[in-house]
Order: C-alpha cells, then structure tokens, then sequence
C-alpha cells in the first residue's frame, strides 16, 4: 500500500509492507493519511490525554487531561501549534465555549468549573469545592455539571461567587449532560439497581424542579453520553446503541437509531441539524446517523481511531480526540 503524506513542505511517501513501513522524503506541502477518509486533517498531535473537545465558527477547543491544559486551534488548522488557554488545572475534562468566554471542569482534587476569556490570560474559578465537574454544558445564561456523578450544579456564566445551585441530587451515579430551550438532561443509573437493566434518562427546568426530577427514559441499559436537538434527546449506551426519544418523554420505548454494535469502554455524542455522531473507543470508530433513522446501519467517518476520546461537530466538519495517541482530529465533510 502506497499513501503520500506532506507536512510543512516535505512530502513523505510512506510504503506498508505488512507491519513493516518505510518513509522516503520528497516535496510538497500538504496532508493525507494512510487508511483514512480523504478530508480527514491532524489538528494536533503529541498531547497529554486530549478528551473532551468543542468547536465554535473559528476554532477547536480541547482539554489534556493528563497534561493539565486547555488548548485551541484555529478550524483551519494551525500547523500542529495549538495555542495553549491555561496550564497547570487539575485533570481537565469537559469543555465547552460561547461567544466571548471557554468553561471546563477540572476533575482534581477539590475539583473546579473554570473560566477564561476566548484569549485568555487569567482563568476565573466560578465553582469550587466539588468531587470533580465531570461533564458539562452550557445555554446563554449558565453552565451545567455533574458533580463527581451524584449532582446536577449550574453557575451563571457571569459568576456566581462559588455559590452554585443544585438542580437535581441524584441516589446512584449520573454521566452525561445536555441543556436545550431552558431544560437539563442527563443520563443516571440509581443505586441498588442494575445499571443495565434500569438505567434513567432525566430532566429538570434549568430554573430548578425540586427533589423531583422529571424522567424521560427508563430501564434504559447504562446510559452514558447525551446530546438534544430541542426536539429529542439522544443517548449513548453501554451495549453500544444509540437512543432517541422527544424531549418530552417516551416512557419505555425510546426509539432505536443503531443497535449494540460494541459494547462501550467510552463514548461521546453530538447532534446537527440532520445528523448524530459518536465515538465509540472499544471499536475504534467515529459513526454517523441521520436523525431521522438509518436503517440500523450508520455511516463509518473513520475507523482505525485507537482509544477515542470527545466529538464535536460545526456546519461543515466533525472533530474528535484520540487520548492514548494524543492527537486531535477534523474530517471534512462530515
């Protein structure tokens, strides 16, 4: 097999002899992998354990959970020179961003919801205290958590002098979160039930509801990552499918986008206008499906992906993380 890869004017052409490869240097001064999708471009490469990512109309945003730093690059690519945000956070995980400012949760010891200007020089610590914000989403108004897998927390994104709210307490463990047209979603297994038999997929008024969450989806099997569309709610599970259901509830019977192909280790969601994407690390896949069903037969965007982190999605492309080989991915078109 035969694959011409160019990078910062030197075009390597690498030859696979079976396991063996060969790199022989030449000219030129662009980029294409071997055994991928044309269109698909290393971002960066050489990070410490890049895992949750998201994308706004000029770039992508990631955490290094290992290297404890925030990073971006321009949408365009950035010549494998990330800018970093900020350095020295406690095992950065989730991430999100809007027009003026980036969030991430550090999942360290007295975990943190973090802030900092798009161009950032001083990050703002809006929450403290908290067994870790393990996942995170954000509306014009707050960002949303889950505090070490038993609550749902918000904090105006303007600040809330480390008095953040409790949504919702949740008796066992919750995984991930979503927020559309004023309302919290996330996945939870509740304690002293079989997580793949009886998992939850909730929601609470982001103005509060109470110690009585409502409940969209039940005896669900461990449901994990969680996107919504504001018309319905989509959901990761642990033996590999992906769900849906109207933001209104659907009780027991969810529909089916994609059956259990392989059972996660860990997987993300994003959701366009048209279109659910995941990953999917015990595969090694980045997958597609429309919204509206297909077939039970998703499109494969790339395969080959090793230990598969986040996924985001814009207009035209879809980004993804590989955390163990430390690189940031963009495949256009999606």
């Amino acid at each position: 097999m035969l694959s011409i890869v160019r990078h910062a004017g030197l075009c390597v052409v690498l030859i696979e002899l079976g396991c063996r490869s060969e790199l022989i240097s030449q000219g030129g001064d662009a980029e294409v992998q071997p055994n991928l999708p044309s269109g698909l471009v290393i971002l960066a490469s050489n990070q410490q354990g890049p895992t949750s990512i998201t994308v706004d109309s000029a770039n992508v945003y990631w955490t290094n959970y290992g290297g404890g730093t925030v990073l971006s690059c321009s949408v365009s690519g950035c010549g494998e020179q990330p800018t970093v945000i900020a350095s020295g956070q406690g095992s950065p995980g989730a991430i999100a961003v809007d027009a003026t400012h980036v969030y991430w949760g550090n999942d360290g010891t007295g975990g943190s919801v973090v802030a900092c200007t798009l161009a950032c020089s001083v990050p703002t610590t809006l929450a403290t205290d908290m067994m870790g914000a393990h996942a995170t989403a954000l509306d014009s108004k707050n960002i949303y958590w889950i505090d070490g897998f038993t609550e749902v927390n918000a904090c105006a994104i303007s600040g809330c002098s480390g008095s953040y709210t409790t949504l919702a307490a949740i008796t066992g463990s919750a995984t991930g979160i979503a927020v559309t047209n004023g309302t919290v979603y996330w996945t939870t297994c509740v304690q002293g039930l079989d997580c793949n038999t009886s998992g939850f997929v909730m929601a609470c008024p982001t103005t509060g509801c109470g110690p009585q969450p409502l409940t969209i989806a039940s005896m669900q099997s461990s449901p994990q990552a969680i996107a919504s569309d504001g018309v319905n709610v989509y959901w990761t599970t642990g033996t590999g499918a992906v769900m849906k259901c109207a933001v209104g509830g659907c009780g027991e019977s969810p529909t089916t986008l994609v059956t259990g192909l392989y059972a996660q280790t860990f997987t993300t969601i994003a959701v366009d206008a048209n279109a659910v994407y995941w990953t999917n690390s015990t595969e090694g896949m980045v997958r597609k499906c429309a919204t509206a069903g297909c077939g039970d037969n998703p499109s494969v965007l790339a395969a080959n992906q090793g230990d598969l982190g986040a996924v985001a999605v814009d207009a035209t492309s879809v980004y993804w993380t590989n955390y163990a080989d430390g690189r940031v991915m963009k495949l256009t078109p999606k």
